[in-house]
């Protein structure tokens, strides 16, 4: 014979479970008495907890340490010093407030463009003496270029004029077509 789970047995006490089934357990009830003995013991347990209550708390008198009692008191102090300040203390004038403001922020605002401005000057100066830089550069390439052509120039004049001597030369040594004998 195949027993209930114990969580249908408490399914079944609840009185949770659809009535096919809890028809059913109840049938099984009938005819099994190991499961009979089961749920009647906790049947008992389920009474002995409806009749259990909570004991009363002992009237016991608690002290409370020194030391939440001396933060207690300077909490209380504190208070009274910030409220008696709050009392005391001049009104504020929001017009007087935001004056002060504006002008505090129109002198950071100042200072802000006279950075600007001097870092604007330090860029231009900057530039410019690159620029200076780089067309110093440009100016050294060609006059380096420029005596590079003349050298040039010079060579390729030299060896023209030698080349021009020679062939003079050669020309004034070639015998004539005259002088040749004739076969």
């Amino acid at each position: 014979m195949k027993h209930p789970a114990p969580e249908q047995w408490m399914d079944w006490l609840y009185q949770e479970l659809p009535p096919e089934q809890h028809h059913e357990l109840e049938a099984h009830l009938a005819m099994c008495a190991d499961c009979r003995q089961q749920v009647d013991a906790w049947r008992q347990t389920m009474g002995a907890l409806d009749e259990w209550q909570v004991p009363a708390p002992a009237r016991a008198r608690t002290r409370v340490p020194m030391l939440v009692r001396w933060a207690a008191a300077a909490v209380i102090v504190l208070g009274i010093g910030i409220g008696i300040g709050r009392l005391t203390a001049p009104p504020v004038d929001p017009t007087a407030l935001r004056a002060e403001w504006q002008a505090d922020l129109r002198g950071q605002i100042a200072a802000l463009q006279a950075a600007n401005e001097r870092a604007r000057e330090h860029d231009r100066a900057a530039f410019a003496a690159a620029l200076d830089a780089l067309d110093e550069q440009q100016t050294t390439a060609w006059s380096r270029l420029r005596e590079d052509l003349e050298t040039v120039a010079l060579a390729a004049e030299n060896r023209l004029y030698q080349t021009e001597r020679q062939l003079v030369q050669l020309v004034s040594f070639t015998p004539s077509t005259t002088d040749q004998p004739t076969p």
